[in-house]
């Protein structure tokens, strides 16, 4: 057995019971949201800035909070008053909205509120805000007047209060330098929504809910009620110009959807766009992310990705998106369940959260962030082998950097193999250091290497603040890892995915990291057996580095046998390499042929809501419905109609498949269904 290298940070954790070990409880983890982590599949570092509109029983205090990939908080404060997002604001200052009339509460290093910013002369709507390399600041505020709209519209009330958008860009020392109103640029039949009636008492016929800067002169908006994104010259206040809606001056290419009532546009580095489209106008109303190239000289929009959840989830408003460092995506799906989503470029999924039952978030981000309010020495605590008794320590300094006493007071870990041995609460002076120790005992190890994320907290009545240190430890191991292949068996659906389950956490023999990027280069998918055809796949790795799926980018086809593999090259994190095995399944059905399969068989809509329309069928075809589990929804035998029509208002949202055959019980058609509600 070779000694294990040192690796790159990992969050890899061993889980214990699927729950959290603390020291202590504490007054402020009462007011903790309970996160149920859904999928964590080896996520981008960093951290998710969350914020409470709305709280549901038993939590009871809004909040602004900062948390790990796993939901654990680093910093958390109850407020007791209206809250909008919390985002980053710059490189290293916090700022969020709260108030009655809401305000930009901006904080400084040590996570006090520092400066207070504000709209002038106009009500600062809370939906979004902006910072740019400069330190400028750009708000959205909104502005009321009296209309006539009896002279534009036929039935229009003699005196409709109109809210009209307004911009406004402050620099590094809040001094205002433009003030951009909707009501000087647009007109109020620019709508295109069917929330604005021009005959009401009140017009929201823009509905600003996003902005961000484009470059040095120049900035984006996002009118949700004109299904519009407008770029406007930061100098002159000038329209440069505008995408999708009425006034739409982009040719789309390689998207007839576009976006409809979308929040949250980002200019990104590569100089695409990215945005939350709500989708309420579309046809089928599901929600998705959108990214666009544009040429802005040619007046060309090119849809580059769309990124939806499984099964597709409907946010009718609300709704954030934004690019990570790692170039994966993050979606916040507002009340739903998946409450957000980190994907991976091809779209597989890296984090999946649900809180929904819980609260309401305005807005969600992730960032790299850590407190200065207290400093550790390290960020990292190898313990190398254990030396094979009792409990290995290893000393931690912390530094409180406040004029305030501070305390150490509490910290929660995933494993049982790392804990704080020292006393707590840890009385730490102001601008003093003191030492904490750290244990490392493995007795009931099962494997050979082992990591935990330790996060050590001060807790107050009203907050949380804290810093985390990964933790490595070793253990004598001369076991190669085993993998458990499923599916198995015979008769599994086209659209199945495999999993590689291994018996602990697994890298590459050369010390690398198995990773989204490089995963499917280890993993062999093909026909029939180890020469057959390979089958072209995306793969997802999970956090614990042992758990592989592999997803077909086509469905397989029908009655053939599959093989799957890995390689060599695998081993654990002792440097045992793996005992290469392999599995094989088969998919239901006969094999069929492309060119017999019937080229007038028409179905839609897909995406399904509440009927499913098949034409051209012909007589005395067998219809099935199936779930992804295989279980039969729906079915019709001897079907003599040329157009039929399914209901399946009550069917629940998810994957189905449709299968026809013909009355020699031959499959001449075969469909992958998506259902919405």
């Amino acid at each position: 057995m070779k000694k294990t290298k040192k690796i790159t940070l990992l969050f890899l954790l061993i889980f214990v019971s699927s729950t959290v070990l603390d020291a202590q409880k504490t007054d402020i983890e009462q007011y903790f949201p309970d996160i149920t982590v859904l999928k964590l599949n080896s996520p981008s570092p960093g951290y998710i800035f969350m914020s409470s509109k709305e709280v549901v029983p038993p939590l009871s205090s809004l909040f602004i909070g900062i948390f790990d990939n796993y939901g654990t908080p680093v910093f958390f404060r109850k407020i007791s008053t209206k809250l909008g997002g919390i985002q980053l604001h710059g490189k290293d200052s916090v700022a969020f909205m709260a108030g009655i009339p809401r305000a930009l509460n901006i904080l400084d290093t040590l996570l006090n509120v520092d400066t207070v910013l504000s709209t002038d002369g106009y009500t600062l709507d809370p939906h979004d805000w902006d910072i740019d390399k400069n330190r400028h600041t750009i708000f959205i505020a909104r502005n009321y007047r009296t209309v006539d709209m009896s002279v534009i519209v036929e039935g229009g009330n003699p005196a409709a209060e109109v809210k009209d958008f307004i911009v406004q860009e402050f620099d590094e020392n809040h001094n205002l330098i433009l003030t951009w109103n909707s009501a000087d640029y647009f007109e109020i039949t620019d709508a295109d929504s069917p929330l604005v009636d021009f005959t009401a008492e009140t017009i929201d016929y823009v509905h600003g809910n996003a902005v961000a800067f484009d470059s040095d002169t120049s900035f984006l908006i996002s009118c949700r009620h004109m299904n519009e994104i407008t770029k406007i010259d930061r100098r002159t206040g000038d329209i440069i110009w505008r995408l999708n809606g009425k006034n739409n001056e982009f040719t789309f290419i390689n998207d007839d959807l576009r976006f409809s009532h979308q929040h949250s546009i980002k200019k990104l580095k590569n100089g695409n766009i990215l945005l939350f489209d709500n989708g309420n106008t579309h046809e089928d109303t599901i929600s998705s992310v959108v990214e666009y190239e544009l040429d802005e000289v040619n007046k060309t929009a090119t849809l580059v990705n769309r990124f939806y959840e499984n099964p597709v989830l409907y946010a009718d408003h609300g709704g954030t998106t934004q690019r990570l460092e790692n170039g994966n995506t993050l979606a916040m799906w507002t009340k739903l369940n998946p409450s957000l989503t980190e994907f991976n470029p091809d779209g597989s999924i890296a984090l999946e959260w649900d809180y929904s039952t819980q609260m309401f978030c305005p807005k969600v981000l992730k960032y790299k962030w850590q407190t200065s309010v207290f400093k550790t020495n390290t960020d990292t605590l190898d313990f190398g082998m254990w030396s094979g008794s009792g409990t290995d320590e290893q000393i931690v300094d912390i530094t409180n950097n406040t004029t305030d006493t501070l305390y150490i007071n509490n910290f929660t870990n995933h494993t049982a193999y790392f804990s704080i041995t020292s006393p707590l609460p840890l009385k730490i002076n102001p601008l003093e250091t003191a030492q904490l120790t750290v244990g490392f005992d493995p007795t009931t190890a099962q494997t050979g290497y082992l990591q935990d994320l330790i996060t050590i907290c001060s807790d107050t009545e009203n907050q949380r603040i804290a810093r985390q240190i990964n933790l490595f430890g070793q253990i004598a191991d001369n076991n190669s890892p085993f993998a458990e292949i499923i599916p198995t068996s015979d008769n599994i659906a086209r659209d199945t995915f495999v999993t590689v389950t291994f018996n602990e956490p697994v890298r590459l023999i050369n010390g690398n990291e198995l990773d989204y990027q490089n995963v499917s280069n280890y993993f062999i998918f093909k026909e029939v057996d180890n020469s057959g055809q390979n089958i072209a796949f995306t793969a997802t790795i999970n956090s614990e580095k042992n758990i592989i799926k592999l997803f077909p980018v086509d469905s397989l086809k029908s009655g053939l046998t599959y093989y799957v593999s890995f390689s060599s090259d695998i081993s654990d994190y002792s440097d045992n390499p793996v005992i290469v095995s392999s599995g094989t399944f088969k998919t239901e059905g006969e094999n069929i042929n492309i060119q017999d399969i019937r080229k007038n068989i028409n179905v839609y809509p897909n995406p399904v809501n509440n009927f499913l329309y098949i034409t051209g069928a012909g007589n005395e075809s067998n219809l099935s419905i199936t779930s992804i589990e295989g279980k039969e929804i729906y079915k019709s035998v001897n079907n003599k109609l040329n157009k039929l029509k399914i209901n399946l208002t009550d069917l629940k949202s998810g994957i189905y498949f449709l299968k026809i055959q013909n009355n020699k019980k031959e499959t001449i058609y075969f469909k992958k269904l998506i259902k919405i509600n």
